[in-house]
């Protein structure tokens, strides 16, 4: 993936395709694969909030309630700041 390759990553159902979120090219050839438009968004995975804190507006609370373990899978929206990649948060305004 350092190369801006896709990857494929087992998850606690199904195997995921994914890759570096910083590198548009990389996010395009993804959704062709995906056959995804570009204004659905995509989720993002990581190990914790700053590898995308320049991407996020998230204040005390919501950061306590993100950071608490989860007895199951969960995905948070977050509202996305001006710095977040349109490649990412398509049509939205949240990651």
């Amino acid at each position: 993936m350092l190369d801006g390759g896709i990857i494929i990553y087992p998850t606690e159902s199904v195997y995921g395709l994914g890759c570096d979120p910083r590198i548009e090219t990389s996010v395009g050839h993804l959704l062709t694969i995906k056959k995804r438009p570009i204004g659905m968004g995509l989720i993002l995975l990581g190990g914790n909030l700053e590898h995308i804190r320049e991407w996020i507006i998230i204040d005390k609370d919501q950061e306590k309630q993100v950071n608490q373990i989860t007895k199951r899978p969960t995905t948070f929206l977050i509202a996305a700041s001006e710095n977040a990649p349109k490649w990412l948060i398509g049509n939205h305004s949240s990651i």
